[in-house]
């Protein structure tokens, strides 16, 4: 179990709804040696007023730069040997500092997952669920890519790398982990286990929903077209196939029901209908093992496809503004010739050892 200090950083905007049980949580912890830092984004709720009421060292934005540049911020002026990141809206409990002294021990970046919070709507249970679905079940032990809602590092490792994400995706909370954890996999091995956890809240509203999932679109269809080799043909954590059947298969719905709204078999409709059903008895079958109430199947079998139609819209925005030559694309750019650089002086692999089973059964106590 790894030793000194640990700064739980936290950014925040706007989030009076869900920092009072964050806060509570990441303020409990049975662990004898941690700040927490929170840094306001420019907020114009009760965010300063609800961080007032806890004893954690609080920045604020005086306008929003988002969550990348702010967990930067915090970073910066953390005292920590180690730096732990989680967001406003997870829950950890409180041996979750414990677990990860003892993970630390084992790798240089832990990283973990999300639970559902029992008391959240059927709608915020959902998306816990369907997040397990499209990510978190295909991410492998070691792995490129994180969440950092649920993430930790020895301090030199998170500064050894260039601040590429401070330049995606502007104020918006996107895909800016998994710029961190792409550069920081270029040097460090990177472990990920089911067995470290937050409850995290998920948005209970069905626009926030449709909203994030747009967002969700945007962000890997940009971070595909700025790296290709690393998201697309390499990728180590969403399942490309996964993604494109459930793409094509609602395209196949709405299509057919265009065909069929100008004159065309109604059988047309059935059978694309029937396709996309079946893709996702699988997935129905995970939920039903965890939620008893059929009409949470039905509402889920619905979800599916605002889901997908959700992540075909915000891929289409982003191709749309790719066409814009837009500067996110010559940051990428400016990012691979200085690897590709550094890559041809040495051929030198990462320092850290490759992690054992033994030694993350020690890690599991």
């Amino acid at each position: 179990m790894v030793q000194g200090t640990i700064s739980v950083i936290i950014p925040a905007f706007n989030a009076k709804d869900t920092l009072v049980r964050c806060l509570k949580a990441a303020c409990s912890q049975d662990d004898s040696d941690y700040e927490v830092i929170v840094i306001d984004d420019g907020s114009t709720d009760a965010t300063a007023a609800i961080c007032g009421k806890f004893d954690v060292v609080y920045i604020r934005n005086e306008q929003q730069v988002g969550p990348a540049i702010s967990r930067n911020k915090g970073a910066d002026i953390a005292r920590g040997e180690f730096l732990v990141f989680t967001d406003a809206d997870c829950v950890p409990p409180d041996h979750w500092l414990s677990d990860i002294r003892r993970w630390l021990e084992v790798a240089p970046v832990v990283c973990g997952t999300y639970r559902a919070a029992p008391w959240q709507n059927a709608l915020g249970r959902f998306a816990n669920l369907d997040w397990y679905l499209y990510w978190f079940r295909f991410i492998p032990a070691e792995t490129d890519s994180f969440s950092m809602g649920n993430v930790a590092f020895h301090r030199d490792v998170y500064f050894d790398r260039d601040r590429l994400e401070e330049h995606f995706f502007h104020r918006i909370a996107a895909a800016e982990d998994t710029v961190v954890a792409m550069t920081i996999a270029e040097e460090h091995r990177i472990l990920s286990t089911q067995q470290l956890w937050v409850l995290h809240m998920h948005r209970e509203r069905l626009f926030d929903y449709i909203r994030k999932h747009i967002t969700t679109g945007y962000s890997r269809t940009l971070l595909s077209l700025a790296f290709p080799q690393r998201k697309v043909f390499a990728a180590r954590d969403i399942r490309l196939s996964f993604v494109f059947g459930q793409l094509l298969s609602t395209m196949l719905v709405i299509l057919t029901s265009v065909f069929v709204a100008l004159g065309a078999d109604w059988t047309l409709l059935a059978g694309a209908a029937a396709f996309f059903i079946a893709l996702q008895l699988p997935s129905l079958w995970f939920i039903a093992r965890r939620e008893r109430n059929p009409l949470f199947w039905i509402m889920s079998l619905v979800l599916f496809g605002v889901r997908n139609l959700s992540w075909t819209i915000g891929l289409f925005k982003a191709l749309v503004y790719a066409l814009q030559s837009p500067p996110e694309l010559d940051e990428a750019e400016r990012w691979r010739a200085k690897r590709d650089a550094q890559s041809a002086q040495t051929t030198e692999p990462a320092s850290e050892k490759n992690v054992t089973t033994k030694e993350i059964e020690r890690a599991n106590g």
